[in-house]
């Protein structure tokens, strides 16, 4: 009963996370957009350009250009270096909870104010404006004075934030 119950908590997750992988809601991941996950996991992957090619190959089981919701799930939980993309996917669903969870508007981006609170939080601190800014700066890779989720994960998945 327990593994059943956690089997379907666990699943619930990845779907979740492929879906907000699948930018334009189609109910498929293009291959660049698998790739791209993949690239930011090259690290922990530790696999080259060449193998997380070959790796895309095998999520793409019937070759149509796509990743599929059945294609995903079962290359995750049985294929090649499911442990580690498993354990990123959860840990990008968490961190993605705590984005929506500050993204007040629900716009897709975290405001200089929204990440002020953010900032507040993982900081158990009140900041000065400068701070705040200087903060924001560096998180803020494409300068439009917002945070999309990418830039969220970039700055913050190695310092998670409290509750």
């Amino acid at each position: 009963m327990f593994s059943r119950l956690y089997i379907s908590f666990y699943k619930s997750k990845l779907k979740s996370e492929f879906m907000a992988l699948d930018k334009d809601g189609d109910g498929d991941i293009s291959l660049k957009e698998m790739k791209f996950l993949l690239k930011s996991l090259k690290t922990r992957l530790r696999m080259s350009e060449t193998e997380i090619n070959r790796l895309l190959k095998q999520f793409d089981q019937n070759g149509d250009g796509t990743i599929d919701l059945d294609e995903f799930l079962q290359h995750i939980t049985a294929g090649t270096k499911r442990d580690v993309i498993q354990k990123a996917l959860i840990q990008r669903n968490g961190i993605r909870q705590l984005f929506n969870k500050y993204d007040k508007d629900g716009n897709g981006k975290i405001t200089r104010d929204e990440f002020r609170k953010i900032a507040e939080d993982k900081f158990q601190a009140k900041l000065t404006p400068k701070q705040i800014d200087d903060l924001m700066k560096q998180a803020d890779y494409n300068n439009d004075g917002t945070l999309d989720y990418e830039e969220y994960v970039k700055a913050f998945s190695y310092m998670p934030v409290t509750d």
